[in-house]
């Protein structure tokens, strides 16, 4: 078992890797990839109020591995459980999750989903182009006045500047996949919901909102 509440679940690759010196079946790479990743998925790709704060890690010495991992909603005090199960994940990006848990339902950002398979493609294809680009899309469509219920109104604390060096970074790394995209340091929720955002108003495909 590796990782744990706040910064005791960063230490989550150094376990593996020290488990991994104690038993040679043991691949500590594709592991530490499922940790990150798993924690990557539910902190930016399903945007659903519910902050991480606890994250399990848990492995075999035939590198079997599941995850549970924990976020707390500051606004109703709740929590809601995440479980992976590595035996049944094909896709890190693509329905993942084993169960999500909660005491009742949220809006959400949902691009995991199956339905979200053409926003994602859209928004690692546009996250390739020049940062200048992006921003002006950007821009222009947080201008928008929309009806109350449209997704866009949550992403008013979207602030364009402060992606740049961030759509920089993308653009220089190139991802080749959504997968590879969420897994670039520094990319997080605002990120990815800014280009899922053009992705979806300016290219129309639309992400889910399924509550998974």
């Amino acid at each position: 078992a590796a990782g744990g509440k706040g910064a005791t679940s960063r230490k989550t690759p150094a376990e593996i890797a020290g488990w991994a010196e104690k038993s040679a079946s043991i691949s500590p790479d594709a592991l530490v990839y499922a940790s990150r990743m798993s924690a990557k998925v539910d902190s930016a790709a399903v945007q659903d109020g519910y902050q991480l704060y606890h994250h399990g890690f848990f492995f075999t010495r035939t590198n079997k591995w599941c995850v549970v991992q924990q976020g707390m909603n500051d606004a109703n005090h709740y929590a809601r459980r995440y479980h992976w199960l590595g035996v049944g994940v094909t896709s890190f990006v693509n329905e993942p999750h084993a169960a999500v848990c909660a005491q009742q339902k949220a809006a959400t950002l949902n691009l995991v989903a199956g339905e979200s398979e053409p926003c994602r493609e859209v928004s690692c294809q546009i996250s390739r182009e020049q940062p200048e680009k992006l921003l002006t899309e950007l821009k222009k469509i947080l201008t928008l006045d929309m009806t109350a219920d449209h997704w866009i109104n949550r992403s008013r604390d979207i602030n364009p500047k402060y992606l740049e060096k961030t759509f920089l970074k993308v653009y220089e790394g190139q991802p080749a996949d959504f997968a590879g995209l969420l897994g670039l340091e520094g990319v997080g929720p605002k990120t990815i919901r800014a280009l899922s955002l053009i992705a979806d108003i300016v290219y129309g495909a639309r992400p889910s909102f399924r509550d998974p």
